[in-house]
């Protein structure tokens, strides 16, 4: 039987994610374009053929919409790769959660702007409201640089600003500055969006039930006092989980990430990734159940995604807490032995799985 360490497990895990993530992306919008008749990108050029009265105006932030999600996706799949190779290393596993966390934000941010459920007119006004928080974040950034470092540079992002916000107004988007106690937002006739992005609200909307993996990678990246006793040891106490624990909660998440962004590359291009997806939800319970004492769960990808947002189990589990015999660690079977249900060794119950 083929093993591999914990690193080399969680890095193939996520670069099997990644090739399919890839293949689904080329497939569906190589060789016929964005032309799947439930396209949200066709509805919205429709949208803007119908009522575009600026001059081109929103068709320009439309395609620099697209500009912008490129990054988005250049951005996780760079916080993918970074996992892999820390993975593949065996090193550094605290970081995992602060690479994890960043990876959900890219990707949580192109669900919300392109969010199929939405109005045309909406998803316009969310492709306005970040390109302003770019600006203004730019603007909110360079004031506390010394001058030293930003040089004469202040009054031409300042200029820059205010242009934005002026040709905003003058193609009929109203600004509501922000005001204490208030946020600040844009509407366009009777809609209304927030100019900054909740990236919390956006979890729990676009990861569902696989939502405390954005808490989880929160814990990590702003150190918090509540999650560090389990990553990282003291002066007299060891640290509560292990790598393997520490592995799979971090790579549960890029699963979940690569989940959330195959439904929106579905809904964008209008073409089907449930094939991908059902291999990322195989990969997700083969991870939970070598990383735990569980059996291979039965549950199929339909009936997961049921599960509402604060679902939890029935029982009360504390397992968490009894560690594994020390010689269990360490020698987990391949991802291809895990898609047929064969079983490997056992190993301490994931402190943060979801089944």
């Amino acid at each position: 039987m083929n093993v591999a360490s914990p690193g080399r497990y969680g890095a193939r895990l996520i670069a099997q994610t990644r090739r399919d993530i890839t293949a689904a992306v080329a497939r569906t919008t190589g060789g016929h374009g964005l032309d799947g008749p439930d396209s949200v990108r066709r509805r919205l050029i429709a949208w803007l053929d119908d009522n575009d009265t600026t001059e081109g105006f929103f068709r320009l932030m439309a395609d620099e919409s697209l500009e912008d999600g490129v990054r988005l996706l250049t951005v996780a799949d760079q916080h993918a790769v970074a996992m892999e190779e820390l993975l593949e290393l065996g090193s550094a596993f605290a970081a995992l959660p602060t690479l994890q966390r960043g990876l959900l934000e890219s990707v949580l941010t192109l669900c919300y702007v392109h969010d199929p459920r939405v109005a045309s007119e909406r998803t316009i006004l969310r492709m306005l409201a970040r390109s302003l928080d770019m600006f203004e974040g730019s603007q909110r950034t360079s004031v506390k640089f010394p001058r030293t470092v930003i040089g004469d540079r202040k009054q031409q992002i300042e200029s820059a600003v205010e242009g934005v916000r002026e040709m905003f107004t003058r193609n009929g988007v109203n600004l509501a500055p922000e005001l204490q106690g208030g946020t600040p937002h844009l509407s366009l006739g009777t809609i209304r969006e927030n100019v900054k992005f909740n990236a919390t609200d956006a979890a729990r909307d676009y990861l569902g039930v696989d939502a405390h993996h954005w808490d989880t990678g929160s814990g990590g990246t702003h150190s918090k006092s509540w999650f560090l006793p389990s990553i990282t040891a003291g002066l007299t106490e060891e640290a509560l989980s292990d790598e393997v624990e520490l592995m799979a909660a971090s790579v549960l998440g890029v699963l979940a990430a690569g989940k959330a962004l195959l439904r929106a590359v579905a809904s964008h291009t209008g073409h089907d990734t449930r094939a991908e997806q059902e291999g990322v939800f195989r990969r997700e319970k083969a991870l939970v159940h070598y990383s735990s004492d569980t059996e291979f769960s039965p549950i199929s990808l339909s009936d997961y995604e049921k599960r509402p947002a604060a679902w939890k189990p029935k029982t009360h589990d504390f397992s968490v807490l009894r560690p594994a015999p020390r010689a269990c660690r360490n020698t987990y079977p391949l991802i291809e032995n895990a898609a047929r249900g064969q079983s490997g060794p056992p190993a301490p119950r994931l402190m943060f799985s979801v089944r």
